[in-house]
């Protein structure tokens, strides 16, 4: 993917969300590696290396989170720390969709499975609003049952291509 000034604009007009990519040849560095070099720049690390899945090639870090998507006592919850925007919704499908809408990204062309998007975790007792069980009413670990952030930096390491 090639951007210039002209076609970042031209993007910006349309979308709120415009990717930028950059390459870079690492052979000297391992992902792990790179996320202790980082140091408290990176919340995350996806990391997978098993030479027989074809779902391992890559390994992925997180930079500088902007967007927050969170649960607290049945209420969602999207918050942009750029512009102090904040969505609110009473189920997480409903917020997850105006999150996605509210960002806009323009699609990428590219082979990296993942460039982007919502990372985080969902509680076990979360299963409970997302389908027709019993709900169990004692959050006794005082944890959020949703608790997702997107990133300004997605960090793609392919471990074929290095």
């Amino acid at each position: 993917m090639q951007t210039n000034q002209s076609s970042f604009l031209k993007d910006a007009s349309k979308y709120h969300t415009v990717p930028v990519v950059r390459q870079f040849f690492v052979d000297t560095v391992t992902p792990i590696q790179l996320f202790q070099q980082l140091n408290d720049e990176a919340v995350f690390l996806l990391e997978s290396k098993d030479d027989a899945s074809p779902w391992s090639r890559y390994s992925f870090v997180g930079l500088n989170p902007y967007g927050f998507l969170t649960e607290e006592n049945g209420d969602f919850r999207f918050e942009d720390r750029m512009t102090g925007t904040v969505l609110k919704e009473k189920d997480f499908r409903s917020i997850f969709e105006k999150a996605i809408a509210y960002l806009d990204v323009k699609p990428l062309e590219t082979s990296v499975p993942f460039y982007g998007g919502a990372v985080g975790c969902m509680s076990y007792d979360a299963v409970t609003t997302l389908e027709p069980i019993f709900e169990h009413k004692n959050n006794d670990l005082g944890i959020r049952k949703f608790s997702f952030l997107f990133c300004e930096t997605i960090l793609a390491f392919d471990h074929v291509d290095k």
